[in-house]
């Protein structure tokens, strides 16, 4: 247990300076013999409802005798104002559960004093969480969220109170803005100015104007932008700080902006204002926290007052109705090479897609078409020259008239459940119209095998009901002869979906998810059947080791060996053995491999492949492990066996899906 001990203490150090600060603990008073653990505290001082739900959900333990931790305690308060659905699902789902409590616990001890703005901090769960110091009023926010009471001292670490429960966002900038038709046009310029790309990295915050606030502009506005991409660069950048910048934090305040223009926020008759020296727009939606900054919604661009456009060519109606769908075809060309463009090769695993929401132009009224088209032509130009080479579209097959669009094929199909909540989040006219698109369809079976907790939560909630739908939905026409193995691409929600090749048998998985049927043709896409409804990975592979009871020896072992940040990596396979497949091994064998590094580096690395191998796609083949020996999937009275030159295992546990890879657990040390 020494040893263990000292494990636990060398990954508290590494995820500090994982974090990007060192948490020495500047500022922390030692714990008077008064004090008790984390779990004692939280029930000490009311926390009656996270304590109840820590005890479900198998944490008690840890928060008593491990440590230390940071725990971003909410209030019973911040319990009761979440959906009851959300609730019952979580109560009822404690790996959900424990996933949702996790995103709540630094592996460190961090009080206040020692918290920076803009400092990001890994969660037990994986997912990075933001800290931000606001001066007026002072404060300290979580995620955005306050911390109302900070540095509540334990024993085995330090509490921080916080006002509502933090639950991990599910996209990027991107990702949410193109979720959300309120911003259709903003997502349309941004594709045009070559912005997507740089709006993924990070962190920003972005004042995002709706629909409505570009329809403001005087007529020709937009047209004449998009024909002068420098000038919408510059107006777009003027909407983007290089920060994350909570509402509770800009009031009063002045801030550059990636354009470099100044821009400052005040409160008038109870608005919050944002100026700059073009515009002035109201913040009328604030706060939406995405995974590389936040999202306020404002009601007015920042384009420069009293701005005029240049001189537009008139287009007589008749013309415009017959080039709305030569535009529209030209469109879809232009995707079809970019996607294929896109998929030759590495290029999907290594670039991401950027948003071709310009499809949105070609049935709107307001635009003029020939302008589209002359952006159209250099997207298209351009996207041939990103990718390297000019493509076809290899692989494609033209739609056939008869062939309806994804919301008519999916109808036509059976697909009823799926058209139904895609109707209900408000997204039927985004398939009807827009595109391409590839759609990884449920089917009927895969929705009623879900949770009916998380169902209704998500029935009741269109927002998380529409991040769900957008992560089976990419952007780009993408048929399977165009899918290669461990290939990534990102979904419209902005979380990566990974793409997997199997041999024996013969098959496409998504997410380790079968491909029941592929290729449904639409005309202005392609669906792929899946059986499964697909859900988000919340953690790394270090994170739902770390999040599992079962795998502490593991974890501990992996940090000694310094592999935490190499398995944050990926993409991996992971065997991962329990503590009860340690506890087999000859008494002593665990103490005698921390002393010894290099033996316990090629024991772990013994237990990694570097690719994504999911249950259905490992039997009857062999694989090169990290550490260069050899690894055998069988099966033998219907168990599945993981061989090395060293020992042979069961899979007791298979395909737990990770952001990096996946998991499966086994019952010996190989």
């Amino acid at each position: 247990m020494l040893k263990i001990a000292v494990a636990l203490f060398v990954t508290t150090l590494y995820v500090s300076v994982d974090a990007g600060h060192h948490f020495s603990g500047r500022g922390y008073q030692k714990p008077s013999r008064q004090q008790g653990n984390i779990a004692e505290e939280l029930s000490k001082r009311g926390f009656s409802t996270l304590v109840d739900l820590v005890t479900k959900a198998g944490l008690a333990d840890t928060l008593s005798n491990q440590g230390p931790f940071t725990v971003f305690a909410p209030t019973n308060e911040a319990f009761k104002a979440l959906d009851p659905n959300l609730v019952n699902y979580l109560v009822s789902n404690t790996d959900e559960l424990k996933n949702v409590l996790l995103y709540h616990v630094v592996p460190a001890s961090v009080p206040s004093s020692s918290l920076s703005n803009d400092q990001v901090a890994n969660s037990v769960q994986g997912v990075p969480l933001r800290i931000n110091l606001r001066s007026r009023p002072s404060g300290v926010t979580v995620n955005g969220v306050d911390v109302i009471k900070a540095d509540i001292r334990a024993s085995n670490g330090i509490i921080h109170a916080v006002d509502k429960v933090l639950l991990a966002p599910q996209s990027d900038i991107v990702g949410a803005l193109a979720g959300d038709d309120r911003f259709s046009t903003l997502v349309a310029a941004v594709t045009a100015a070559g912005l997507a790309d740089t709006l993924r990295a990070g962190p920003f915050t972005v004042f995002a104007p709706t629909n409505d606030a570009f329809a403001k502009l005087p007529a020709g506005t937009v047209d004449s932008l998009l024909n002068n991409i420098p000038a919408l660069t510059e107006v777009l950048l003027r909407h983007v700080v290089p920060s994350t910048l909570y509402s509770r934090a800009l009031l009063g305040n002045r801030y550059n902006t990636a354009g470099g223009d100044m821009l400052s926020v005040s409160q008038n008759f109870g608005r919050v204002t944002v100026t700059t020296r073009e515009n002035t727009a109201n913040v009328i939606e604030a706060d939406k926290t995405v995974t590389n900054g936040v999202v306020h919604a404002i009601d007015a661009t920042k384009v420069q007052v009293g701005w005029e456009p240049g001189p537009t060519i008139n287009v007589p109606n008749w013309a415009q109705y017959l080039l709305r769908p030569v535009m529209c075809i030209a469109f879809r060309r232009f995707t079809l090479v970019y996607n294929a463009a896109r998929l030759e090769g590495a290029s999907l695993q290594t670039r991401q897609l950027r948003h071709p929401v310009v499809a949105s132009v070609c049935i709107s009224r307001s635009v003029n078409m020939l302008k589209i088209a002359v952006v159209l032509f250099v997207t298209t130009l351009y996207v041939s020259v990103d990718a390297g080479h000019y493509s076809s579209g290899r692989g494609y097959q033209k739609p056939s008239r008869q062939q309806g669009n994804i919301a008519e094929e999916l109808s036509k199909r059976g697909f009823s459940t799926l058209v139904d909540l895609v109707t209900k989040a408000g997204l039927a006219d985004t398939l009807s119209n827009q595109g391409p698109f590839t759609v990884f369809a449920p089917t009927d079976e895969a929705f009623k095998a879900l949770d009916p907790n998380l169902v209704n939560y998500l029935v009741s909630n269109t927002d998380e009901l529409k991040n769900v739908l957008l992560y089976h939905v990419v952007l780009a026409s993408v048929p399977s002869s165009s899918l290669s193995n461990d290939q990534v691409a990102n979904s419209v929600q902005g979380v990566p979906l990974r793409i997997n090749l199997r041999s024996r048998p013969s098959g496409v998985t998504v997410n380790g998810v079968d491909v029941i049927k592929a290729d449904i043709r639409a005309s202005n896409g392609i669906i792929h059947a899946v059986d499964k409804v697909l859900l988000a990975p919340q953690s790394d592979i270090v994170g739902a080791l770390v999040g599992d009871d079962r795998f502490s020896t593991l974890v501990a072992a992996v940090t000694a060996a310094g592999l935490a940040d190499t398995l944050r990596a990926g993409p991996f396979t992971v065997f991962a053995p329990t503590n009860d497949a340690f506890a087999k091994l000859p008494a002593g064998t665990v103490d005698s491999l921390l002393n010894d590094i290099p033996a316990l580096t090629e024991v772990l690395l013994r237990h990694v492949v570097p690719s994504t191998l999911y249950s259905r796609a490992l039997l009857g083949n062999r694989y090169t492990t990290a550490g260069g020996d050899m690894l055998s999937v069988s099966q033998n009275f219907g168990r599945v066996t993981v061989t090395t030159r060293e020992n042979t295992a069961n899979v007791i546990e298979a395909d737990k899906t990770v952001t990096n890879g996946v998991v499966h657990a086994i019952n010996a040390v190989i």
